[in-house]
C-alpha cells in the first residue's frame, strides 16, 4: 500500500465477515388475544438468506425441518393443513403424542421467504388471563440451528345480557392471573355476578382505538346502578363523559340530574401508562 508515494510494507486492510446459516426465522405471528374456544392462524417465516435453494427440492444446500412445541391449551387443528396443495411445505401431526408436528420445507429459494400456517384453537377450559407460550424450533441437516418462542394471553369475551351483571370489570395486558384470583375471590365473596370488558380484546374502552368511534357492540350505558371495577386504569382510553352518564343518565344535559346513589367506579391507575399532565 503507497500513500503520497511512500510504500507501507506492514499496513493492512482489515474487514469483517458476518458468518451464519444458511435459514433462519425471519417471524412468528399470532394473536395477543384469544378466548376460550377461539380459532386462529399462527404464521412462522423461514428465510433463505443464501444463494442456493434449501429442503427436499433437486440441488438442495438441506434439507430444513420446523419443530412447533405447543402449550396444552392450544390445540392444533391439524386437519386445516395436512393434505394442502399447492404450499411450499408438509405437515405431519399425531394428536396422540405431545410435540410431534414437524413441517418439511419442500423449497426455499435464495433470497425468499416461505410462510408456513398452522390453525389453532384455544381450548375451552383454559384459564383466563393465562400466558400460554408456543415455539419454533429450525433444524438444517437434522441439526438444531434456531428457536424462538411467543405467547398468547386467554381473553375474555363482552357477552352483554339482560339485566346486565351487578359488576363490569374492565381487563386489559396488565393484569395477571394470579391478580385475577384475588379479585375473582373477593367478588364471589360477596355474592355478585360479573361481565367483562378486556381493552386489549376489544382495543379500547370508550371507543375503538382503530376506528375512533363506539364499537358496535359497547358496555357505555348498560351499568346504572351497579359498578365498574377497572383495575390497571388507562385514563387515556376513558372518557369522562362515560363516567358522568353512569352517575347521572344518558340524557344528563337536557334536564333535571337524576343521582344513581348505587353507582359505583374503583379505578386504579396503572404504572404501566402515563398519566395526563
Amino acid at each position: 500500500i503507497e500513500l503520497l508515494g511512500r510504500p507501507f510494507e506492514r499496513s493492512f486492510l482489515k474487514q469483517t465477515l458476518v458468518v451464519q446459516y444458511p435459514v433462519k426465522l425471519a417471524f412468528m405471528r399470532c394473536p395477543e388475544n384469544l378466548g376460550r374456544g377461539e380459532v386462529a392462524t399462527l404464521e412462522i417465516g423461514v428465510q433463505n438468506i443464501s444463494r442456493m435453494p434449501y429442503g427436499s427440492c433437486e440441488g438442495s444446500g438441506g434439507m430444513v425441518v420446523l419443530q412447533i412445541h405447543f402449550d396444552q391449551r392450544i390445540i392444533p387443528v391439524a386437519a386445516a393443513n395436512i393434505g394442502m396443495s399447492l404450499v411450499p411445505y408438509t405437515v405431519t401431526y399425531d394428536p396422540n403424542i405431545r410435540d410431534s408436528m414437524y413441517i418439511q420445507m419442500h423449497n426455499i429459494p435464495p433470497g425468499e421467504t416461505v410462510t408456513v400456517q398452522i390453525t389453532i384453537q384455544m381450548e375451552s377450559r383454559a384459564e383466563l388471563f393465562d400466558r400460554c407460550f408456543w415455539q419454533a424450533d429450525v433444524y438444517l441437516r437434522d441439526k438444531l440451528i434456531e428457536y424462538n418462542f411467543e405467547k398468547i394471553r386467554v381473553s375474555p369475551f363482552y357477552t352483554p345480557a339482560d339485566p346486565p351483571a351487578d359488576v363490569l370489570m374492565v381487563t386489559g395486558s396488565a393484569i395477571t392471573r394470579r391478580e385475577f384470583v384475588f379479585w375473582q375471590s373477593i367478588l364471589e365473596s360477596l355474592n355478585v355476578t360479573v361481565d367483562f370488558w378486556d381493552t386489549d380484546r376489544y382495543n379500547g374502552f370508550s371507543v375503538d382505538r382503530s376506528l375512533n368511534s363506539r364499537h358496535q357492540v359497547t358496555w357505555e350505558g348498560r351499568y346504572a346502578g351497579r359498578m365498574i371495577l377497572y383495575p390497571h386504569t388507562d385514563l387515556q382510553s376513558l372518557w369522562g363523559v362515560d363516567i358522568v352518564r353512569h352517575f347521572h343518565g344518558a340524557n344528563f344535559r337536557e334536564g333535571p340530574v337524576v343521582e344513581s346513589n348505587s353507582s359505583m367506579v374503583l379505578f386504579m391507575p396503572s404504572t404501566a401508562h402515563r398519566l395526563p399532565q
